[in-house]
Formats: structure tokens, C-alpha cells, sequence
């Protein structure tokens, strides 16, 4: 019963709103003005460069711990004094491009004895002794640098391939005993190497082709065991090559360093160098 009366009084009000002609109008639209406000994003960050290994720094820190340079010279810096670092040989000349000086021998080859002691060239940290040199042989046989000091140790190339020699205890192995690598010089190629002798008498070098170190060559030999005059030796670099020969470089670091990164390998747990006194 109270529902039927509702809906009745409902009905009631809806007769009595249609007869004051009660036709509503729509309410006028609200305009309402959206301001579009462009946001302002932060610039991106500039990416920090990957560090290569095509690098020579970078590379060198693969083996020396914080290598620092004390002293180098590009081509320019050769020209000026008539490359005089690296000794006597037939004739010495920038390129014509300018961009690596060059030595070449006569029917006598060359044997250059470098006037540039490591020790004597800046302020080292210690006994670390580091040199990093590019070099580009144009049909070069008979190729050796040889690291001088209290003893010799040299990186000679014998059918390409790179060879460890130590002078005193007529020792002589190839690269490729300590780590695998099938590197072979190439005419007119560019090449980094690097020696390296620490304040322990311990030896370490690495070559390998310029902007490619996928296939590099690596030694180690713990020589100040058996020599112990060469925890304080001034050693610097001599290099010596075949009659009418060309050798190019564009430059080099002399370089100290504290201790080896990676000790490696050495005598003692790979090859037998018959050292000793």
C-alpha cells in the first residue's frame, strides 16, 4: 500500500512540472581553455667514451699497474733533434708525409745504441722501467730491440715471429711458449711493443698489431732471480736490423710504473732459461 502511494505522488510531481510548460534549458557549456605547456626535458647525458684496447695506454695498463709517461717523442719531436735517441744508422729522415721518422741502413745493416737512458729522463716513482714504441718494418730481416742495461734482453724476430732472448745465460724462446698467439710481422704494418723491467729484475713485453689486439704476444721472465744486478740497472733501448733496410716509427714512451697488474708467467712454472750464476 505505501508503494502504490508513492509512486502516485511521483506521478503527481512530474503532471505539475509539464504544466508550467517546464521545458529545462540545457545548462551553457563551460569553455574551458587548456593550456598546453611543452615539458621541458633534461638534456641527455653525454655518454663517457669506452675505453679501447686499441689505446696503447690502455693496453699497457693490461700489464703495468698505473704506468705514468715520463718522457716520448713523436715524429716532429725526432725530426727536431735528428733522432739522436736512438743512435747512429746510415740515414735518418721524417717521412714525407711527416707522420713517422725513418732509419735506414747500408750494406753494413744497422746496430743503433740508444743514447736515452730510462732513469736519467724524468722523475720516477722507483726502479720501474717501461719503454712503448710503434714501429712499422719495411721488409726488415733480422730484427732486434734489445732492452740494455746490466744485462741484455732482446725482442728479436726470427722468420716474424717474435723470440725472447737473454743474452747472459744463452736463453732463447719464442713468445708463443708462454702465451699461444701465431703474431707475424707483416711488411708495412704498424706495430705497438712495450719491455718493461721492474724494481725485482722481472721482465715483461707484449707486441702486437696496431688497432688489432686480438692476436697479441706476450712474455714474462722473472730475471732478477738469477741476476741480481738488475733490480738497479739504467737500462735503455738498442735496436739493430739488416743491410738496406727501412725501419719507420712514428713514436715511443718511456714510462715508469708501480709493479706488474697481472704477475703471469715466469721461469719458475713454465720454462727452464738455464739461469743462474
Amino acid at each position: 500500500m505505501k508503494k502504490v502511494c508513492l509512486m502516485a505522488a511521483l506521478l503527481m510531481m512530474v503532471i505539475a512540472f509539464a504544466a508550467c510548460g517546464g521545458t529545462a534549458e540545457p545548462a551553457p557549456a563551460v569553455q574551458t581553455e587548456v593550456v598546453q605547456t611543452e615539458a621541458t626535458s633534461e638534456p641527455e647525458p653525454t655518454p663517457e667514451p669506452t675505453p679501447s684496447l686499441n689505446d696503447p695506454m690502455i693496453m699497457a695498463g693490461t700489464v703495468l699497474n698505473d704506468p705514468q709517461v715520463i718522457f716520448s717523442e713523436d715524429a716532429m719531436a725526432m725530426e727536431a733533434n735528428g733522432g739522436s735517441n736512438f743512435g747512429d744508422v746510415a740515414v735518418k729522415q721524417l717521412s714525407a708525409d711527416g707522420s713517422y721518422y725513418q732509419f735506414i741502413s747500408n750494406d753494413d745493416g744497422a746496430y743503433m745504441i740508444g743514447n736515452l737512458n730510462f732513469l736519467d729522463v724524468g722523475e720516477f716513482r722507483g726502479n720501474a722501467q717501461a719503454i712503448m714504441f710503434k714501429f712499422q718494418p719495411e721488409n726488415v730481416e733480422g730484427l732486434y730491440f734489445t732492452l740494455f742495461g746490466a744485462g741484455e734482453i732482446i725482442m728479436r724476430f726470427e722468420d716474424n715471429q717474435p723470440y725472447l732472448v737473454h743474452v747472459q745465460d744463452g736463453y732463447k724462446a719464442p713468445y708463443s711458449d708462454y702465451q699461444p698467439t701465431d703474431l707475424r710481422l707483416e711488411n708495412d704494418k704498424w706495430y705497438w711493443a712495450m719491455m718493461a723491467m721492474d724494481q725485482n729484475g722481472y721482465y715483461r713485453s707484449m707486441v702486437w698489431e696496431d688497432g688489432n689486439v686480438a692476436n697479441i704476444a706476450y712474455c714474462a721472465e722473472n730475471m732478477g732471480d738469477w741476476h741480481d744486478e738488475y733490480k738497479g740497472s739504467n737500462w735503455h733501448l738498442t735496436i739493430s736490423f739488416g743491410a738496406n733496410q727501412t725501419l719507420n716509427i712514428q713514436e715511443y714512451k718511456v714510462m715508469d710504473f708501480d709493479g706488474y697488474a697481472d704477475m703471469g708467467t715466469s721461469t719458475s712454472d713454465t720454462v727452464d732459461n738455464g739461469g743462474g750464476d
